[in-house]
């Protein structure tokens, strides 16, 4: 397996972020708050997301130049110390284990590193490769959005995904 190098994003990378956005394998599986971006917004979301004290990172496999993916924190709650995780995969690097790789970097981050008390997600129903990934992962499904998106004139549900602190360090005991 290839291995996959973290480095923070930087504002040359939205170029690859507005490519990913554009193809529709991509942006039909961020939830609702994603769509095909120009530069301009893409660069405002970034800044924003900067501003709210977000966590960006972006992931090289070293067999490629091009970046294979996307990994973020963000919407983190101080008091509450939560934060939510939002991945991409890059459309040519996918089915090749980066998802898997890049949500265990922003686990060992968010709880390693902000000492988080619990992280989570949104995926959408129909995203089988995420249910695979957080079913290995343990994570535990929290709640279901019913019929929260539409997608291609159907409603698809939404489901969220947690994981405590003392959840992860256990694993991570038992995987030693």
């Amino acid at each position: 397996m290839s291995p996959l190098s973290p480095r923070s994003f930087e504002p040359d990378d939205l170029v690859h972020l507005q490519q990913w956005l554009n193809r529709e394998e991509i942006y039909k599986n961020l939830y609702v708050l994603y769509h095909p971006m120009t530069h301009e917004e893409l660069l405002s979301w970034y800044h924003k997301e900067l501003s709210s004290g977000a966590r960006v990172f972006m992931y090289h496999a070293d067999h490629n130049k091009q970046p294979a993916g996307l990994g973020m924190i963000h919407y983190i709650h101080p008091k509450n110390r939560c934060g939510e995780l939002s991945i991409i995969v890059g459309p040519e690097e996918t089915n090749k284990g980066f998802g898997t790789r890049i949500l265990l970097h922003l686990m060992d981050f968010a709880f390693g590193v902000l000492n988080l008390h619990k992280i989570f997600f949104h995926t959408a129903s129909y995203n089988e490769q995420m249910l695979s990934i957080v079913t290995r992962m343990e994570f535990v499904k929290e709640a279901t959005y019913r019929q929260e998106l539409f997608w291609r004139g159907t409603y698809h549900d939404i489901y969220r995904f947690g994981m405590l602190a003392e959840e992860y360090f256990i694993q991570q005991q038992q995987q030693t």
